[in-house]
């Protein structure tokens, strides 16, 4: 997983590797671009504020914790 800022919003690369999605979402604080074992994430501008280092990677699902 590599993440970042780009024009001052944050992002994140994840790569699957099993199962490939082409898909384009909106959720509560990203866009999430599917293509391939690739998904892409763009924070949007209404996003709450966000912390990397509460996220956990495991395959099949991801698992974000609110901050307090």
């Amino acid at each position: 997983m590599n993440t970042g800022k780009l024009f001052n919003k944050s992002y994140m690369i994840r790569k699957r590797k099993i199962q490939n999605r082409f898909e384009i979402s909106k959720g509560e604080c990203f866009y999430s671009f599917q293509i391939g074992k690739y998904g892409f994430y763009l924070q949007h501008s209404k996003s709450r504020p966000v912390g990397f280092r509460k996220l956990v990677d495991i395959p099949r699902q991801l698992i974000v914790e609110r901050a307090a």
